[in-house]
This record gives structure tokens, C-alpha cells and sequence, in this order.
């Protein structure tokens, strides 16, 4: 049966805040099958072709526009003149700041290398059931 757009777009929307899919069923009373069939089509429109390419370029000028503002930013910090006339508070603003970021920067790297890893493991165990 097919659904509306505007309720298969309230569903993905509900999965993208973070709710499961089953969750997202009750909520929109559909069966878990179909959120996880739209969830895996959502998905899979992203991996491949020109949509895919155009999320990677934006994504990675992003990264690069943020990575080019934290090394200026880093510049001005190594300045001790600078660096002497802050607070104490604002040094450790400053640095938990510094911290955060890096923090968060090696997590995503870490958690695409999971991703990556779940990926292939549950394309292997479709592929087994299929064989």
C-alpha cells in the first residue's frame, strides 16, 4: 500500500531526531518493516551516485573551512602576549573549548570507522541469509 509523502517524511523525520523505528511505527501507527524499509532506502540513496558525491563535497569544505579557522585561531592563541592578558576563567574556557573539539573530531573518526565496520557486517549477514 502506498503511503502519503507527507507521512513518510514525518516518519524519516521522527528516525533523523533519533527515535527507533519502532517507536516511529507505533507513533505513526505503520508497521516496523516499512520505517525500516524507508530507512534503509533513505540510507542507500546517500551511498551512491551524484546525492552522495554532493554531501561529501559539502561535508568536506566544511571540514576544511573549519579546519583552516582552528589553525588561525590557534595562531593568535601561541601569542603569550595575548595569552597573558586573559583570566584565568577564560583560559579554561579556552581550553575546554580546544579540547572539545578535538575530542569530538577523533570520536567521529573513531564512530565512521564503526559505522563502516556495522555496515559491512550487516551487508555480510543479509548476504549470508540470501545465499
Amino acid at each position: 500500500m502506498a503511503h502519503p509523502e507527507h507521512l513518510k517524511a514525518a516518519a524519516m523525520a521522527a528516525l533523523l531526531s533519533g527515535q527507533s523505528a519502532h517507536k516511529v511505527a507505533e507513533r505513526f501507527a505503520l508497521s516496523r518493516t516499512t520505517i525500516r524499509r524507508w530507512r534503509d532506502e533513505a540510507w542507500a540513496s546517500t551511498q551512491n551516485g551524484p546525492q552522495k558525491k554532493a554531501i561529501g563535497v559539502q561535508v568536506q569544505g566544511y571540514i576544511t573551512e573549519s579546519l583552516e579557522t582552528q589553525r588561525a585561531q590557534l595562531h593568535v592563541m601561541n601569542d603569550h602576549h595575548w595569552l597573558f592578558q586573559l583570566s584565568a576563567r577564560e583560559l579554561a574556557q579556552l581550553h575546554g573549548g580546544l579540547f572539545d573539539q578535538a575530542v569530538r573530531l577523533l570520536g567521529a573518526l573513531a564512530f565512521d570507522e564503526e559505522t563502516n565496520a556495522s555496515a559491512v557486517s550487516k551487508r555480510d549477514v543479509r548476504n549470508d541469509r540470501a545465499a
